[in-house]
């Protein structure tokens, strides 16, 4: 049977949360005074308790969220409960979405960044005026429609590598894209040492057209900031500057540990005979290495922030140049 479900959508964005927790905590967030966004605003006491122990048990309490959506929004969103069986095939199902985006990755470290994006960005058509929209694949098909030189290759590859896993995971389960889109997502973050958190799946196709949504902004050049022009489909999802700045960090930092990686690659001693130190990735390994290694040599942190605040310029043109994010931006690099 089929379900419409009202969900309160508590946001796996809490996981991208989590690596800012160690700076995160020393201080009571506040918003600039006089700000110069069309950002909404959020005041401390949206956050609860400062104390350390607290403030890791309110965002524990939001990682069963079931997609990339703010927090205080509510979507309409259809489901089938029993769609992929019980337990134990729906569980099986997750281990193979989840195995072969880690498979992706491993084999294209770069990917860890372009999956994440394209993720998130699925989930940001969500409106929270009208309830529709937001984590049902739509994104994918809008990546096949682009041209080449349109934008960075980085991203159709992405599209291409959800596509694929889609077509193969439906020879045997009748897998919905918005479940892979939305899962390969939090595998991305894992696989650079992020938070996991339990994905809702059972997802059904959108029941209508994709809606009309320019993507283009939230898919910036390799290397380089959300632009400003991205700020209008945060506030089209019901997403502050706080969630703006957070999702800002997590893929600049998630950037930054995929560049460093490939580089490493890159420069890889070759000997005499063509050949490499390559060891193939393994199920072995810690908790967030089930799946295959980790990409890089550290885990996603705050450690992006950190360096833009350093630098003290701001990128011309970026998401950065809004008031509000930037300072969260601030407050979040420590």
């Amino acid at each position: 049977h089929l379900l419409k479900v009202k969900l309160t959508m508590k946001l796996s964005l809490s996981l991208i949360l989590l690596p800012f927790l160690q700076t995160a905590v020393g201080y009571t967030p506040t918003t600039p005074a006089t700000p110069r966004s069309p950002l909404p605003s959020q005041s401390a006491r949206h956050f609860g308790p400062t104390t350390r122990s607290s403030f890791l048990m309110t965002i524990s309490s939001t990682i069963g969220a079931s997609v990339f959506l703010p927090g205080q929004a509510t979507a309409s969103v259809f489901y089938d409960p029993d769609r992929y069986g019980d337990k134990e095939l729906k569980i099986a199902t997750v281990n193979k979405i989840r195995q072969n985006v880690r498979d992706a990755i491993v084999n294209k470290p770069y990917l860890a960044e372009s999956i994440l994006r394209v993720s998130l960005a699925d989930s940001l058509t969500y409106n929270a005026e009208s309830g529709e929209g937001g984590g049902n694949g739509c994104v994918l098909d809008w990546l096949k429609s682009q041209s080449p030189s349109s934008l960075d290759p980085m991203y159709k590859e992405a599209g291409d590598v959800l596509s694929g896993i889609t077509g193969k995971l439906r020879k045997t389960t009748e897998v919905s894209v918005g479940d892979v889109v939305a899962m390969a997502g939090e595998e991305a973050l894992e696989s650079v040492g992020g938070e996991r958190c339990r994905v809702q799946i059972g997802r059904l196709a959108s029941p209508t057209k994709c809606p009309v949504f320019d993507f283009k902004p939230l898919f910036p050049p390799r290397g380089t900031e959300i632009g400003r022009d991205a700020i209008p489909a945060f506030i089209s999802a019901g997403l502050t500057a706080r969630e703006a700045a957070i999702v800002a960090g997590v893929c600049g930092d998630v950037g930054a540990i995929v560049s460093k990686e490939v580089k490493e690659d890159e420069d890889e001693y070759v000997n005499e005979m063509g050949e490499t130190d390559f060891i193939p990735g393994t199920s072995f390994g810690g908790p967030k290495e089930i799946y295959g290694k980790m990409v890089g040599s550290r885990k996603v942190g705050p450690q992006y922030l950190q360096s833009l605040n350093l630098s003290k310029k701001v990128p011309r043109g970026s998401i950065w140049e809004d008031d509000q994010v930037r300072g969260w931006g601030v407050k979040y690099s420590g």
